[in-house]
């Protein structure tokens, strides 16, 4: 049995990266594989690690490589290492670069170095550390492959998120939050700059003058400065009346079974969005930026509707299309659900993950 050490920067399921990584906590076959988790914070990922999969947990905090953080720096490493010994540990799969950076040297011991990238972010001395520290970089999309050098894609393969769509169905049920006769435009993710919430305010702003009795629901966190940004915005737009900030939700499903579309506006980092999947398998019609990675789960027209990068008006008009268009929004629905099913089903990922696993230690689980 070969025992991984998995890293996590965030202890929250309600992020997508803490989800995938959880669904392949749960699902890794344990009779080759022994996981043990690292992460910089307590929380709900953590805690379900423990007590649901009786998965060990560490803590140990990330410090910023700079000239006055010797001291941690050091201290993070010596604390790093002993964790690997500890646990008889063979490898390391990391969301974080610097945790792979720390345990490259034991790459001479026969230690493997797999670095997970989730997010797509114009990072060229960063991508090239990491594929020269590691032995495989896991990217979650082609796109994020694709931002990689030419000639550091060897050591790429692209394993994309999975969704439980037994999990994540289309719901029905009596309404929790609708008003009678409304007509509720969902979001779901962290209320973030680079995730186009301004374009989507705006662009909500444009659907009360043809459609009465519209709503527009936002559930996720963020910074609280920014969140307050968002809302004089929308008393700016006049549709404060309309627009529900919900907060963080641990489980998004019951408020994504209410909403009649879903609006994934990014402007950019998005590395395959989780979001996007989810909605996809409970069945609902999205319309999503043209981002490379979201195209990668949309085709447009048939899985869903796409819209140019930070252009209100045409997510106005792609909203407006599928709130006045219930067979074109039912069709799309069920495309999306049918997509997720034949091509982001959870063992097809973690089979993916298998196989990774058996080609850096072999079929039996070790090298």
């Amino acid at each position: 049995m070969t025992t991984i050490l998995f890293f996590s920067s965030y202890a929250s399921l309600t992020r997508g990266g803490q989800r995938s990584l959880w669904y392949i906590l749960r699902d890794l076959d344990k009779r080759l594989y022994r996981p043990v988790l690292i992460c910089q914070e307590e929380g709900e990922l953590t805690r379900r690690a423990s007590a649901e999969l009786g998965v060990p947990f560490e803590l140990l905090s990330v410090p910023l490589l700079r000239l006055s953080s010797v001291p941690a720096v050091l201290a993070f490493a010596r604390r790093l290492w002993a964790i690997a010994r500890k646990y008889g540990a063979r490898a390391v799969h990391s969301e974080e670069l610097k945790v792979a950076l720390f345990l490259s040297p034991l790459r001479l011991a026969g230690f493997k170095v797999i670095w997970h990238v989730r997010v797509l972010w114009d990072m060229p001395v960063q991508k090239a550390i990491g594929v020269l520290v590691s032995n495989k970089v896991v990217c979650v999309s082609r796109a994020v492959a694709a931002s990689f050098p030419a000639g550091f894609r060897k050591s790429l393969v692209v394993i994309r998120n999975g969704v439980d769509a037994s999990e994540f169905s289309p719901l029905t049920g009596p309404p929790s939050i609708k008003k009678k006769g409304e007509r509720l435009v969902g979001y779901f993710g962290g209320l973030l700059p680079h995730k186009g919430v301004e374009v989507l305010l705006r662009a909500f702003a444009l659907v009360p003058k043809k459609i009465s009795g519209a709503g527009l629901l936002l559930a996720g966190g963020g910074d609280p400065e920014y969140i307050r940004k968002l809302r004089g915005l929308a008393v700016q737009l006049e549709i404060s009346g309309a627009v529900r900030f919900c907060g963080e939700v641990s489980d998004v499903r019951p408020l994504m079974g209410e909403a009649d579309i879903v609006a994934a506006p990014s402007l950019s980092g998005e590395g395959l969005s989780r979001s996007i999947l989810e909605s996809m398998a409970m069945g609902k019609p999205i319309v999503a930026s043209s981002l490379p990675q979201n195209a990668e789960l949309i085709k447009d027209g048939e899985t869903g509707l796409l819209s140019a990068i930070g252009d209100h008006e045409e997510l106005a008009a792609k909203i407006l299309a599928l709130l006045e268009n219930g067979d074109l929004s039912g069709r799309l629905g069920r495309g999306a659900r049918a997509y997720v099913e034949a091509n982001h089903s959870l063992p097809s990922v973690i089979s993916s993950v298998h196989e990774l696993y058996a080609e850096l230690f072999g079929r039996g689980g070790r090298e």
